[in-house]
């Protein structure tokens, strides 16, 4: 059985590419459970997210020069998915133009308006 959603196949790529993205940028939850204001209920190692890791590098230790290459990881990751969801798009979204949708479709020349008329 094949199930087909052609007109929202475009907002459900956007969705999936955003939501891909913010997952791995989770900071603010994991850090306010874990590590806020004298937690010690819990193992802070248990929730030690990459972004929670490069926070502590950079204001809790300053280690600056390292949490900035950890940065540009993390970018050249979410970059590296997100081009693969991109390639993998051109499967699965529908656009209602068919091959000619993101191509430029040449328009035709008007001609040229006879001496003496209003344009």
């Amino acid at each position: 059985m094949r199930i087909t959603v052609p007109m929202i196949s475009g907002a459900l790529f956007f969705v999936v590419v955003i939501n891909t993205i913010a997952a791995f940028q989770s900071f603010t939850e994991a850090y306010t459970a874990f590590f806020g204001s004298g937690n010690t209920t819990y193992g802070n190692e248990a929730a030690l997210f990459y972004v929670i890791y490069l926070f502590q590098q950079a204001f809790e230790f300053l280690n600056m020069g390292y949490a900035s290459a950890m940065a540009w990881v993390l970018f050249a990751i979410i970059l590296v998915i997100t081009l693969v969801q991109l390639r993998f798009s051109r499967r699965l979204v529908y656009y209602e133009g068919g091959a000619h949708s993101l191509e430029t479709i040449p328009v035709r020349a008007r001609p040229s308006p006879s001496p003496g008329t209003a344009t």
